[in-house]
């Protein structure tokens, strides 16, 4: 299993399929759930699947994300829809353990799991996509150099209803043209 050592406070497990049920637990939560465009539950199956045709054919790149202190996952972070030709990949977070201040190292994790994309992975560029009022998401997307690149019209279905997102990228410092 790989680990990748991101701080004093947080390290990143190579998910597993025993990382399960935290994932459950996790994504399951109503306020995490109702952060996601697919707002229902998922099944154990379905995660499964996902591990197996994402995360095990190299679609997908997923950590569980580990409060180093109490040994106990708060999160789980990942790169989807990876471009190995183009050197991009999207980027997403679920983040919300049993602590409320879980939630406040938002900022400090996706950092760290930047450098490891842009130095280790070798990537060029990371995007992701936001809700237009998720406002404390893109404040701090913004401030550790993500761009708005603009605004994805009626981009997705939500709970009956077409709505925008945004996208955001970050290109790496320190790529160069191939």
């Amino acid at each position: 299993m790989k680990v990748i050592e991101c701080n004093k406070k947080f390290r990143f497990d190579e998910i597993r399929e025993d990382d399960t049920d935290d994932i459950l637990r996790l994504r399951n939560n109503p306020a995490i759930r109702n952060r996601f465009t697919y707002r229902k539950d998922i099944s154990k199956e379905r995660h499964l699947r996902w591990l197996k045709e994402n995360v095990q054919a190299r679609k997908s790149i997923q950590y569980i994300i580990i409060d180093k202190d109490a040994e106990r996952t708060i999160g789980s972070i990942y790169l989807k829809n990876i471009n190995w030709f183009n050197h991009n990949a999207e980027y997403g977070i679920v983040l919300g353990g049993d602590k409320k201040e879980d939630l406040e190292y938002e900022k400090e994790i996706a950092e760290c799991f930047l450098q490891y994309a842009f130095n280790e992975l070798k990537l060029h560029k990371i995007y992701l996509k936001l809700f237009p009022d998720d406002s404390k998401s893109i404040e701090i997307y913004e401030s550790i150099g993500f761009k708005k690149e603009g605004i994805l019209r009626k981009d997705v279905c939500v709970d009956g209803i077409y709505q925008d997102m945004i996208r955001m990228g970050k290109v790496s410092e320190s790529s160069e043209n191939i």
